[in-house]
């Protein structure tokens, strides 16, 4: 993905004025709001036709369901529950569904969807339409040089005000759109599913999430049996949890700077929390069991854990297990509790530990022990204390940021010998020089070194400090597995335990689990002490080279869903009238 130039913050609040659709600017209209224009002019006349042979009432206080019952209730209780829809007996067909209306409602929903994507592209430059997981690296780079090119034929100044420029017609253009929705359809459809819908749409793309979490609640309350398809429905219940966890995640002390915020520590009052984490609950759950695919809704149940334990690492993945253990009986994404990656790849063996004799590259490297120890070795003992520091970088400091929270105790450092990482890329070839016994090795790991040049794997001395612990994690694909050469253990021991099983590393006898099953790690030596292993990561076994293309891709494809989902609302793309 190519790098984006930021604009300057007061060209950036300008930018977010227009996107939220204050301070509008009237403009000649284009051929899509010449559309939504006609169906504004022509809604009224449809809705007086159709309204004399369909009663709709206004709800105008939010409601809370409870088995059986709808009860109203005030503002100030704060945002209602959501539950299953109501039955067919008990509401009459949308009139968003009707012959009548269908088309506007339609035209309305791509329109929406549209603005969405370009305002993902033009806000983060993520492509996340229909696609956009078959772009090639060679593809954005060229993209990338392109932008670098306009950038250096307008200059600073001009290439800024062309930014602007973009934004703001963007602004107009989604501003134009929440007018619509929020002032015309909703007063004439307050009841309607769709109606609902869409305008819960439009403020989450402007940030206006609490109206958005009291639209779609009422939009599912409002919602009859046979609506849409059980798929749709379940991304409905995924969008309702998302737009809490929005609210969540983002009610942070704004006093905290850089590395001292933290996203999932809310400010929030505990009644609103716990309200909160509630309905993040029932959606993901109600998603998970009507659309047990939604992968989703299996990864972003790790965010309700995070917020409702985020001091205890024990029960925050007790709670992660537990909220996806009635999917994985389904077998239809995950299919074990304990193994939660955010990749999942169908149809490969699961199973925490294997055996070594599955591996024709095991023996070649246990066979070559001593040799790599003595490199590592030679590293750890360097010809003086800055030099070491040079050479053994933390954990999380200068790439793969996310593994730093992983460290509860102790120091974490590594020396990267496989790594595609731009970041780390001086750091490898100097370590690879320095280490080439080990780095022979490693090249010679046909299902090591590939995943490496993908981007998916490394292989590095890992060092684990005296007193030090990992937390209980899961890795991000199933697709690998992780091998551990104990090189140095300490006399105090270390150990790891994945899935059930905890075992004991001992110099020299190589271990190969299965990193996207929950694990964790202790180091018992002394304070001065540490554990060293040759970490190695590499493709499942189950995955034929010939297949590793295909399981990237797939890699890449359930990215760049799970990344629509977060930021875009569940629209449907419709063909234009």
């Amino acid at each position: 993905m190519g790098t984006r130039v930021a604009c300057p913050a007061p060209l950036a609040r300008r930018a977010h004025r227009s996107f939220v659709g204050e301070r509008l600017a009237l403009t000649t209209c284009t051929r899509r709001q010449s559309q939504i224009q006609h169906w504004r002019l022509s809604s009224a006349a449809r809705w007086n036709e159709v309204s004399a042979r369909n009663e709709v009432t206004c709800a105008d206080k939010e409601v809370t369901c409870v088995p059986g019952k709808v009860v109203p209730t005030t503002a100030a209780s704060g945002s209602a529950p959501i539950t299953s829809p109501v039955t067919a007996a008990a509401a009459p067909k949308a009139l968003s569904q009707t012959d009548k209306f269908q088309p506007w409602f339609r035209q309305l929903e791509a329109e929406l969807l549209a603005v969405a994507l370009d305002l993902v592209r033009e806000t983060t430059g993520a492509r996340v339409d229909s696609g956009a997981e078959d772009v090639t690296e060679e593809e954005e780079e060229a993209r990338a040089d392109e932008e670098r090119r306009m950038q250096r034929t307008l200059g600073q100044a001009g290439y800024e005000a062309r930014r602007l420029g973009q934004l703001q017609q963007l602004g107009q253009r989604m501003g134009k759109l929440a007018q619509l929705l929020a002032h015309d359809v909703l007063p004439k459809f307050p009841q309607d599913p769709e109606a609902l819908f869409l305008c819960a749409s439009a403020d989450f793309l402007t940030r206006k999430f609490d109206s958005a979490l009291r639209a779609m609640q009422r939009s599912l309350l409002a919602t009859p049996e046979g609506h849409c398809t059980a798929r749709e429905l379940a991304a409905r219940h995924y969008f309702v949890a998302l737009i809490a966890m929005r609210i969540a995640t983002e009610a942070q002390d704004p006093q905290l700077k850089g590395d001292e915020a933290k996203p999932l520590r809310p400010t929030l009052p505990e009644r609103r929390r716990v309200e909160l984490e509630g309905i993040i609950e029932r959606g993901l759950s109600e998603c998970m069991r009507l659309d047990p695919r939604h992968h989703s809704a299996y990864v972003d149940s790790e965010m309700l854990a995070e917020l409702r334990y985020p001091n205890d690492a024990h029960a925050k993945v007790r709670l992660f297990a537990d909220m996806v253990r009635s999917a994985c009986k389904t077998g239809r994404y995950w299919v074990h509790p304990l193994q939660r990656p955010m990749h999942f790849y169908p149809k490969l063996r699961s199973q925490p530990w294997w055996e070594l004799s599955e591996f024709g590259w095991a023996a070649t490297l246990i066979e070559h022990f001593d040799e790599i120890r003595r490199e590592v070795v030679r590293m750890r003992q360097p010809a003086g204390a800055e030099a070491r520091a040079e050479r053994w970088d933390q954990v999380g400091r200068t790439h793969d940021a996310g593994d730093r929270e992983l460290v509860e105790h102790g120091l974490w450092t590594e020396l990267v010998l496989l790594n595609k990482d731009e970041k780390v890329a001086a750091m490898v070839a100097r370590n690879r020089k320095m280490c080439p016994i080990t780095a022979k090795l490693l090249d010679g790991i046909q299902c090591a070194a590939d995943m490496a040049r993908r981007g998916v794997g490394e292989a590095t001395f890992s060092a684990l400090g005296g007193g030090a612990h990992l937390k209980p994690h899961c890795g991000s694909t199933n697709c690998r597995l992780t091998a551990h050469l104990p090189l140095l253990v300490p006399e105090g021991g270390a150990s790891i335990r994945c899935g059930d099983e905890t075992r004991q590393y001992r110099e020299g006898e190589l271990m190969i689990f299965d990193d996207s099953y929950e694990h964790e790690v202790w180091q018992s030596g002394a304070p001065d002490s540490v554990r060293v292993v040759l970490l190695i990561r590499f493709w499942h076994p189950d995955i034929a080279p010939a297949r590793y293309p295909e399981a990237f891709h797939h890699m890449r494809t359930l990215h760049t869903k799970h990344r629509r989902r977060l930021l875009v609302p569940p629209l449907r793309k419709y063909e234009p009238l």
